[in-house]
């Protein structure tokens, strides 16, 4: 694998990683974002604000594109904690970890900890309790995909109503709507095996909605290739908003993917871990057919 600084689009001080068939760039000089991957010398799935990354803002917080780590549940300002300065990393073997200043306010320092083998990006998000008393909180990992895109997510397994075996009389999952969610919006499809949301169509407001997903993946379309992310699902643990552990939202522009820890109370000098795996296919893959 090839470890390298490097500029991207214009950004400088970027890490890239490549295995010769898929190429990840993230930022240094602020974030950390993932703020490019995809097939080596293909479109970039990640979103790229481009006035946001020209112009880095020292007391705004900018979502600047790509991926990044927060944690849950949402909240202003402690969720805003502005990023927009230089992030040390350190290089082992094929391993990138970017070990972020902490963050006083909040009590909490983030690390995002990036591989690539095989074709996968493997990404652990890390989040420790920094302050002197027990943090309840979720790591959350957003990935903003770029404009175009749409997200598609698993439903449960259809099970027709009545008793016996093959049949259900129980609800499957729990799923979150937002003040602002509207379910007729043209960009949502509701299927039988899947959810989809679009980020194009529709009105272009924001949109959101959440879902325990035990399936534990979720894919994102862009230009007829995919990427999809798995991560863990643990149907007798808490998560936020409700029990959900992704979710997605969309405005005009951009379409977020999101995926979330458990919720933990975290002790002081302890660290919750949630970690991702993307893999990139050309066309669509027949798990989704």
């Amino acid at each position: 694998m090839i470890t390298e600084k490097c500029e991207f689009h214009g950004i400088r001080d970027c890490i890239r990683l490549s295995d010769g068939g898929i190429d990840v760039f993230a930022t240094t000089a602020f974030g950390p974002r993932i703020i490019g991957a995809g097939f080596s010398g293909g479109r970039n799935f990640m979103c790229e604000f481009r006035e946001q990354l020209d112009s880095v803002r020292k007391n705004t917080w900018q979502s600047y594109g790509g991926h990044r780590l927060w944690h849950a549940p949402e909240a202003a300002p402690r969720s805003y904690f502005v990023d927009n300065v230089p992030v040390p990393y350190k290089i082992d073997n094929d391993t990138v970890t970017f070990i972020c200043p902490e963050e006083v306010e909040n009590g909490i320092r983030k690390e995002l900890e990036i591989s690539l083998a095989d074709g996968k990006v493997r990404i652990l998000h890390r989040i420790f309790n920094t302050g002197r008393w027990d943090i309840r909180l979720a790591a959350w990992a957003l990935t903003v995909i770029a404009p175009g895109c749409r997200v598609i997510v698993p439903q449960e397994k259809y099970m027709p109503n009545g008793r016996g075996e093959g049949h259900a009389l129980l609800p499957a999952r729990a799923m979150a709507m937002w003040p602002y969610t509207d379910m007729s919006d043209p960009r949502f499809k509701w299927g039988k095996r899947f959810i989809e949301m679009s980020e194009q169509g529709g009105s272009g407001e924001p949109l959101k909605f959440g879902v325990f997903n035990s399936a534990g993946y979720i894919a994102c379309e862009l230009d007829g290739a995919y990427l999809v992310k798995r991560f863990p699902a643990y149907r007798d643990r808490e998560y936020p908003d409700f029990g959900c552990n992704c979710e997605f939202f969309t405005t005009r522009g951009m379409l977020e993917a999101e995926t979330l820890s458990p919720l933990v109370t975290l002790a002081p000098g302890k660290a919750v871990e949630h970690p991702e795996e993307w893999s990139f296919f050309r066309s669509r893959p027949d798990f989704l057919k």
